[in-house]
């Protein structure tokens, strides 16, 4: 019996022959984290998370490599809120988690509830007071603020002043001062000098009337705040009562201020851009305008580190330059477009960021972004690059279209100014003065590369989000909810198209023909052989696809991808539909928003960032790394088995696939399970012997285990 499960167990890991599933592609890093702290003895040791999740990540040396915290802790209502270092510890964090603080020193491999919040409101910040052993004050993004001077066996209500909806700042608590307390409700101060017992409203001479948040309290001075007035920085040097303009100018959004504990002169402003001050907060310089919005700062050891919107984890030196990336492969960026030279050479449109690769993905460039001193925060809306000259680019914010002559190392705006949203740029490819862009109510052409601008009045256009250019570049399609454009001329005239049931709302140029495209509408798809005009069917599939691809190498291979990574390909020729990947895991799916070819590979742009799909059929030992170490506890089991997994499962974003067979091969439970608590119900099972297979998208275990 011994040997035959053992045969068994290898037939699981060699596994049948069937498609791969979307892999990630190494890089690009990034993603948002909004969750960032740093050990206060240790600038190495640092713990995030991503975005509104519950993936937490710590790494001790810097960010070379990033492990998963082992554990977060649970509830039923609240959320994940205020990752921190413990001061003066290596690395001791503290956590808001669904309703209480908890603790741990060993990232998450054990948690110590430290207290309860109280249950009337979703506190999202919980400081201890200067110079105290037991009093905590803890508030939210709105009323109440809340106080306990036992360690949180009891709290009590210390503002509660309506409308509770008001927003107010963080709770600015002084070391110079330990009794003194500050809060503001967007255009009141309130002041506390009995360690936040009693509270007090402020009167204060602010800044051009705007509201005003508080963001820091200065470590050696007590008589200075520091705030931000909707674009200016505003120090204070009387408690508060006036305020003075630092910045005099806009300086978008100021999401905090730091103080060098080291050397209390400088400091450190982040938001939208990073500024830095060297005589205590009275001046200001950009110390940073090039990357996306910070989210959340830590600053130890003259060292800044910045968690970004859709930019992954920066470092600073003293002097702001040169940033550092530290991600390092821990998230993705969300790429909406791909754009394409050859096969190994294109470029990933992000959120914020324009990344380019000229060997199929093995490394990434980052190009110096469009602009960051918009009101956009420095979104990239569009881009896009010429493909026989690609010194040349076209980009678009929510209010300017860019153009750039030296590979996007410098930018520069059009004259006059176009003040509007554009979405999608399309270049001529042999022409580089030839550039068309789309945007809200709008399809404006440049015969400049970009400097100035003619806008097509006519037909009167709406939400123009996608152009494409037939094989011959002046026949052209604008693409907008709904309805369609066509124009023969290369963007300078174009004709409305609409008709219910037969105007595509997913369009790819088809190579076939020079005035060719391939449509979609719901499942069918269509086609078109006279730029646009008319439309025929072609084929109907089983998914509605959310993008379109025509193999350039062969033609006769139509790719349709879902919104949920479903991979179908149509043969033209015969209208044969192969179903390539068609996952029912929540965690296999990879939302795909553009397609690519890479010799034989299939590649996907979506919100997870670039994957790749082979269409050969292939074995799983061959898509799946084949690791060890799997234990069962207990084995024999009962009704429920615990399975400690490789190192290399738990340290992945993915969840794990637990299947579990009998001897005759029928697979009698198959979940999904979190990799660092893989837990699993095996009470269905009758007694006897089985084989277990525990798989994500990169790796696969098996081993056996014994039900009594």
């Amino acid at each position: 019996m011994k040997s035959l499960i053992l045969l068994f167990v290898l037939v699981l890991a060699l596994g049948t022959l069937h498609g791969q599933r979307w892999v990630p592609l190494g890089g690009p890093n990034g993603g948002t984290f909004d969750e960032l702290t740093v050990s206060t003895t240790d600038p190495n040791i640092i713990a995030t998370r991503i975005m509104s999740t519950d993936k937490f990540y710590y790494t001790t040396n810097g960010g070379t490599t990033w492990q998963l915290f082992a554990s977060v802790p649970t509830g039923w209502s609240g959320g994940l809120y205020d990752l921190r270092f413990v001061p003066g510890t290596a690395q001791t964090l503290q956590l808001i988690a669904y309703g209480a603080l908890h603790e741990t020193s060993n990232f998450g491999v054990s948690w110590r509830k430290v207290f309860d919040l109280p249950a009337s409101s979703p506190f999202n910040k919980v400081r201890k007071a200067p110079g105290t052993t037991s009093t905590w004050l803890a508030w939210g993004n709105a009323l109440p603020v809340v106080r306990t001077t036992n360690n949180g066996a009891h709290w009590d209500t210390v503002i509660a002043t309506r409308p509770s909806t008001v927003a107010i700042s963080s709770v600015l608590m002084s070391e110079a001062a330990p009794r003194r307390m500050w809060t503001a409700l967007r255009d009141s101060i309130y002041e506390s000098v009995d360690t936040g017992a009693t509270w007090t409203k402020v009167t204060y001479t602010g800044i051009l009337g705007y509201s005003i948040s508080l963001k820091c309290a200065d470590l050696t001075d007590s008589t200075r705040l520091y705030a931000y007035f909707q674009g200016r920085i505003g120090v204070s040097t009387d408690y508060g009562r006036t305020w003075s303009d630092r910045t005099g100018k806009n300086i978008l959004t100021t999401t905090g201020i730091e103080q060098d504990r080291e050397t209390p002169n400088i400091m450190w402003s982040w938001g939208t851009n990073v500024l830095r001050s060297t005589d205590r907060g009275m001046s200001w310089t950009p110390a940073d305008t090039m990357n996306p919005t910070r989210m959340n700062a830590a600053l130890v050891g003259h060292i800044l580190t910045l968690a970004c919107y859709e930019g992954g984890i920066l470092r600073g030196t003293a002097t702001g330059a040169p940033w550092q990336r530290i991600e390092n492969g821990l998230a993705f960026v969300s790429v909406r477009r791909i754009h394409a030279i050859t096969d190994a050479h294109f470029y990933l449109e992000g959120t914020n960021d324009v990344i380019e690769t000229t060997n199929g993905g093995e490394t990434w460039k980052w190009l110096t972004p469009v602009k960051y001193d918009q009101p956009s925060g420095g979104r990239v809306y569009s881009f896009d690059v010429c493909n026989a000259s690609t010194q040349n680019m076209v980009g678009g914010t929510n209010s300017e279209i860019y153009h750039s002559t030296d590979a996007g190392r410098t930018w520069l705006e059009s004259n006059p100014r176009q003040n509007i949203p554009i979405y999608t740029v399309s270049y001529h490819p042999t022409n580089a003065n030839d550039v068309v862009v789309g945007g809200m109510f709008t399809i404006k052409r440049s015969s400049n590369g970009g400097a100035s601008w003619t806008s097509i009045q006519s037909p009167s256009f709406g939400y123009i989000k996608e152009l494409y250019r037939a094989t011959d570049p002046m026949r052209m399609i604008a693409l907008e909810s709904g309805t369609l454009y066509t124009s023969s001329d290369g963007g300078t005239t174009w004709t409305k198209r609409e008709g219910s049931g037969s105007t595509p709302t997913v369009v790819t140029v088809d190579p076939t023909g020079s005035a060719n495209f391939i449509g979609s509408v719901y499942s069918t798809i269509l086609r078109s052989t006279d730029g646009g005009a008319t439309w025929t069917s072609l084929s109907t599939l089983t998914d509605q696809p959310a993008e379109l691809l025509v193999d350039p190498h062969a033609t006769d291979n139509i790719y349709a991808a879902t919104s949920t990574g479903t991979l179908l390909r149509l043969h033209r020729g015969n209208s044969v539909v192969d179903t390539l990947y068609n996952s029912s895991y929540p965690n296999e799916r990879f939302a795909v928003n553009a397609l690519h070819i890479n010799g034989t590979t299939i590649l996907a742009a979506g919100d997870k960032g670039i994957a790749r799909f082979d269409p050969t059929p292939v074995s799983v030992a061959t898509q799946q790394t084949s690791v060890g170490g799997t234990i069962v506890v207990p084995n024999p089991c009962a009704d429920h088995v615990h399975l400690v997994l490789d190192e290399s499962f738990t340290a992945s974003v993915y969840e794990v696939r637990v299947e579990i067979f009998d001897m005759l091969g029928n697979r009698m439970i198959d979940v999904m399970t979190d990799p660092r608590e893989a837990i699993v119900n095996v009470s269905i099972l009758p007694p006897g012997a089985y084989a277990l297979r525990v798989s994500d998208a990169l790796r696969i275990s098996t081993t056996t285990l014994q039900r009594q």
